[in-house]
């Protein structure tokens, strides 16, 4: 089965009250210098030149349309005109890529056929913007020339044209030359009904411009879940992650997007090597770690007893068990490769072809195990560092703490002896209450007290900031602690399924880690009780492919 894999169409709504204006949007698609007139600002983007940046610009319209429903400036300031309300909905934006391999000809002939069916179909003229793709991927990386294409922007309005009156004024629309809303674009289930339309009608008219041009009609206008294709869709960016990431910045999104990328190429391999030891006619059998360890020792008892020579070792692919998106450490595939080559040639050479299959699956179990422990050992930094801060706040809040204690007793003590001393001395006070020349000995101790009361004041103030950091540090500590458990958990999985396929590659691994990587792989095979079996067969001399699969003593969350 062929799976269509590319991107889908994106329909967006503009609205004014998050800043959106049709102007504006149709001045940025089709890269002209438009004025709101509602609001005077000029909005000029003619530095996206045609033929270069923007392929094609044009403003279709249904037939009998004025000649103002054409020309982008009379026609968006019309649009906003319409729209009366301050969170009013200005327009639509219909996003769609173009298949690669069309020609910039055809590749405006697509996007504008496809505009004049939302013209002719809601009777609203349509501004239409080629642009090309960047050069750079979201993760700023440079694309290769095959996958530099195109997207194009499908502008229409929300309102249709009152096509009974000249566009003056007159019949039941506006002065303005629109009619009443398309109330189907606000109704969730009509609309999804007619962008379901839509998007068929883009791969239709998608799979006629490949076959035109002597491409592959591969264009699919469902999901994958809809396809019936087993696959996850990658991780989204965002605009300002994208941005920040073609800069050279990294993100966390765009750390999550590089993760899913490096999975997802080691569980193409690992497929493409299971699929041909299959096809070489190999006994495969799955691994189930939710089982017992018993059930899968028998299960490989029966399998084995039914081969003629009972000392062939059965191989057991692993579960496969792939990181769900999380953040890790940025890390080239050359460190990745080098550390699993490593493993390989760690053992003796290969002498046949099952020889050969096992090493390499050897070495995409230990790409993915590293996978793995990278984002262990980030995740273990991290929530370490948390908890240092942690400790260092609440360490200085009962600091702090102290301190309001020691100037809430002196600012009493000063209290006190201001009160004795208006009691020794009430002629004193009673003269300088009047304002009479007097060195009143009161003054000098409330200035005392004074002082300290302020200091207990902006104290009381830091030790309620140090308290809110110190409990913000404390919940961003039990989450990284959380998900450091579940990075432990799944390389632990890891470590099972090595340990399971081949356990002297586990062993030789160990050897070209650093102390603290070792010790997390350490830890994981002590979870997953495959430390004394392994030790055992890496005490062998036998080749990777001929070390038969180790069973742990028990499954990994299991008692």
């Amino acid at each position: 089965m062929t799976v269509a894999k590319h991107a889908r169409p994106h329909l967006t709504t503009h609205n004014r009250d998050q800043g959106h204006s049709a102007v504006a949007g149709a001045a940025y698609r089709l890269g002209l210098k438009l004025k709101d007139e509602r609001t005077g600002e000029v909005h000029d983007f003619r530095r996206r030149k045609l033929g270069e940046e923007i392929v094609r610009a044009v403003t279709v319209a249904p037939s009998g349309a004025p000649a103002w429903a054409t020309d982008p400036q009379q026609l968006w300031n019309r649009v906003e005109a319409s729209e009366k309300r301050k969170d009013s909905q200005v327009a639509r934006d219909y996003r769609i890529p173009v298949p690669f391999g069309l020609t910039d000809e055809q590749a405006g002939d697509l996007s504008e056929e496809l505009a004049r069916y939302i013209s002719d179909t809601l009777v609203v003229p349509v501004s239409v913007g080629l642009h090309r793709d960047a050069d750079r991927d979201a993760l700023g990386l440079l694309k290769p020339a095959e996958k530099q294409g195109y997207h194009a922007h499908l502008y229409f309005p929300n309102r249709p044209l009152d096509l009974d009156q000249s566009g003056h004024a007159g019949g039941k629309g506006s002065a303005t030359g629109f009619g009443l809303k398309l109330s189907m674009l606000s109704d969730k289930r009509q609309c999804a009904v007619w962008v379901e339309d839509l998007n068929r009608k883009w791969a239709e008219l998608s799979n006629v411009y490949l076959a035109a041009a002597e491409k592959a009609p591969v264009i699919d206008h469902r999901s994958y879940a809809r396809q019936g294709v087993d696959l996850n869709p990658q991780p989204k960016l965002g605009v300002s992650a994208a941005a920040m990431e073609r800069k050279g910045i990294s993100t966390a999104r765009g750390d999550v997007l590089r993760e899913a990328l490096v999975m997802s190429e080691v569980q193409r391999k690992v497929e493409d090597a299971t699929r041909t030891a299959l096809q070489a006619g190999h006994d495969f059998r799955v691994a189930k770690i939710a089982g017992s360890v018993e059930r899968a020792a028998t299960a490989a008892q029966g399998r084995v007893g039914a081969q003629v020579n009972h000392a062939i070792p059965v191989a057991v692919a692993p579960r496969l068990v792939l990181p769900r998106a999380q953040r890790m450490v940025r890390t080239s595939s050359v460190q990745r490769d080098t550390l699993a080559q490593k493993v390989a040639a760690a053992g003796p050479k290969p002498t046949n072809a099952a020889e050969q299959q096992a090493v390499e699956r050897a070495v995409q179990l230990v790409t993915i195990l590293e996978g793995f422990l990278q984002t262990a050992a980030a995740k273990m930094k991290e929530h370490l560092a948390l908890v240092e801060k942690q400790q260092q706040a609440d360490s200085a809040a009962l600091e702090l703490t102290y301190r309001v204690d020691q100037s809430r007793r002196a600012r009493a003590a000063a209290e006190r002896t201001a009160h004795d001393l208006t009691r020794l001395h009430p002629i004193r006070v009673r003269l300088a209450n009047a304002g009479l020349p007097v060195n009143d000995p009161r003054t000098a101790t409330l200035d005392l007290a004074s002082r300290h009361d302020g200091h207990v004041q902006d104290t009381k103030r830091a030790l309620g900031r140090l308290r809110t950091e110190a409990a913000e540090s404390s919940r961003k500590a039990r989450v990284a602690g959380a998900q450091l458990a579940r990075r432990k958990a799944r390389l632990t999985e890891a470590v099972f399924n090595l340990a399971n396929e081949n356990g002297q590659a586990l062993q030789q691994l160990l050897t070209f880690l650093p102390a603290e990587s070792a010790q997390l792989v350490r830890d994981a095979m002590q979870a997953a009780g495959t430390d004394d079996a392994d030790r055992a067969v890496a005490s062998t001399n036998l080749p990777l492919a001929a070390v038969p699969p180790v069973l742990p003593r028990r499954v990994p969350g299991q008692p």
